[in-house]
């Protein structure tokens, strides 16, 4: 396996071999392997080797099969993190089926769009979840549930599982359609991205700069990222059990809980973990401290979806005993840039420099590269194995994501002359006022350091005179109140750290702010709210 994995980096040229399948790969580990901790909601403890995936995953790809899913057919997957997951998602691959995977903190409507807009055949959802599909036409979509059994309408995983544990894998291309993973939808409805079985060997050359290194031989991996999301599924999941290395999983349902984090990672010493910025800050929030509290031994986090500060990096090294690595990627195209503090390619608060492989290049408007330090919109230069198939039934939006050469990000940024990326904000965030693009976050950052403010999330919001005005929504620590006073402390951060352009016009405290499932602030929903 491991000649294998070697393979797909040589200098900037990419070794992908014409068959590979996602599931086949996985199971290629020595079948004695730990490869699986499962933690249950009361803290039961589950260990499965390589070879009870194999097992696990075979009895639901025969079940599949039995039940007419075959190659090409979408199966949705909204489950909780578990052996569930994992046997599932390897099951679907192994069909040469096209698996689709859905955040399990999407309400309803949010899910049965996937469901219908997937045209799914089949869906396996667990019984926390299973409220979510009370209307999906099960005639036309069968629906398996784990950990709880059946009912009317629908049927018991077990009864999926049924038959023999002995599967024989359908050969894929690499190139052939894997995996749905659907996009945030800020722009529209979501739009389902689809990657072929290629995906997962373009994160290893990221995974070891983004891990130190790794992965080392006593190496363990936990996230609290949803693996549903192509940053817990990619970042973590299937790359850490492709090299062979075991992966705790917490199943729990709501918010996440830096407490339970520092536990987690306490218990089942933890060495590697991919974790969200907003999840990072959390767990600062809550124990600035915690080597003198808790006995980690982590060494190494990955993390990305939205900007890492220099301030959280300097904590990670410091109280952590951690390199924290920013990473760059998105659903389309993932792990596309990276900081290594083991490699010395380390700038906190840049998203790091291209992976081997990627060329990454700033353009303007009419799509020409721009020189360092300009202000542009971040894009990927095609072809890259790493870049999704296209939008599932959507040509149009995958024409307009691919255009000139480039695989367009959405985002800008611009790179320096040691050619580390920075990353400004989301082309649909940036606040036009007063003759300023203004990125939010910069925003965000200053009034997030006042010690009576938990979180914040900046938007433009249309003026007569600025074009727009920057209005700010502020969750407070517990024990502090809104006050006129402390409006004023915090527009006046902002004009210090920022300048008095970014000086919010608006302020609105709130109970909490909306996200994603993968942790980021969705200022596209707070737009709305606004009208």
């Amino acid at each position: 396996m491991s000649d294998r994995l070697d393979v797909v980096e040589q200098g900037m040229l990419w070794k992908i071999p014409e068959r590979f399948n996602v599931g086949s790969a996985v199971l290629e580990n020595d079948g004695s392997l730990p490869a699986l901790v499962s933690v249950d909601v009361n803290g039961g403890v589950a260990k499965y080797t390589f070879h009870d995936l194999r097992r696990f995953s075979s009895m639901v790809a025969n079940g599949l099969r039995d039940y007419g899913v075959g190659r090409g057919d979408r199966v949705v997957l909204h489950l909780l993190q578990g052996v569930e997951l994992v046997g599932c998602l390897l099951a679907v691959y192994r069909l040469a089926a096209i698996a689709v995977t859905v955040p399990a903190l999407l309400g309803s409507e949010a899910v049965e769009y996937r469901v219908k807009d997937s045209g799914a055949k089949a869906v396996i959802v667990d019984q926390a979840l299973k409220h979510k599909l009370s209307n999906i036409n099960t005639e036309q979509t069968m629906i398996f549930v784990a950990n709880g059994g059946g009912g009317e309408k629908t049927y018991g995983l077990e009864e999926l599982m049924g038959g023999s544990a002995s599967f024989s894998d359908v050969v894929t291309s690499s190139d052939e359609a894997a995996h749905i993973f659907y996009t945030s939808g800020t722009e529209g409805p979501p739009k389902g991205a689809v990657h072929a079985h290629r995906w997962i060997l373009t994160h290893i050359p990221c995974f070891k700069l983004g891990y130190d290194n790794g992965p080392r031989e006593d190496d363990v991996f936990w996230t609290p990222a949803d693996w549903a999301w192509i940053g817990g599924c990619g970042n973590l999941l299937l790359t850490a059990l492709l090299f062979g290395r075991p992966v705790v999983a917490v199943r729990r349902l709501g918010r996440f809980d830096p407490a339970k984090a520092y536990e987690v990672m306490e218990q089942f010493k933890i060495t590697c973990s991919f974790i969200p910025p907003t999840a990072l800050r959390m767990m600062r929030r809550f124990d600035h401290e915690p080597l003198k509290h808790y006995g980690l031994s982590l060494r190494a986090v990955l993390s990305g979806g939205e900007p890492v500060t220099a301030e959280v990096v300097d904590w990670g090294r410091k109280e952590l005993n951690a390199s924290i690595n920013e990473t760059y990627g998105q659903t389309e195209a993932n792990l596309l840039t990276a900081n290594s503090a083991a490699a010395g390619i380390l700038k906190p608060g840049s998203v790091g420099k291209p992976v081997p492989g990627h060329v990454i290049q700033i353009l303007d408007e009419a799509l020409r590269p721009l020189p360092a330090g300009v202000l542009g919109h971040i894009a990927l230069k095609l072809p890259d194995p790493s870049a999704f198939l296209g939008y599932w039934r959507n040509p149009e939006a995958t024409a307009m994501k691919m255009r000139g050469g480039y695989l367009l990000t959405g985002d800008l940024g611009w790179m320096d002359e040691d050619g580390f990326v920075w990353f400004k904000s989301r082309a649909d965030d940036l606040i036009k006022t007063s003759g300023y693009r203004l990125s939010p976050w910069e925003v965000e950052q200053a009034i997030n350091r006042h010690p009576a403010v938990e979180e914040s999330a900046v938007i433009g919001v249309p003026d007569p005179e600025r074009y727009q005005a920057v209005k700010a929504f502020i969750v407070l620590k517990q024990g502090f109140e809104p006050s006129t006073q402390l409006v004023e402390e915090l527009c006046e951060a902002v004009r210090k750290a920022v300048g008095p352009h970014a000086t919010p016009r608006d302020v609105e405290f709130v109970k909490e702010i909306p996200k994603t499932a993968t942790f980021k602030l969705k200022r596209s929903e707070l737009r709305k709210k606004l009208g």
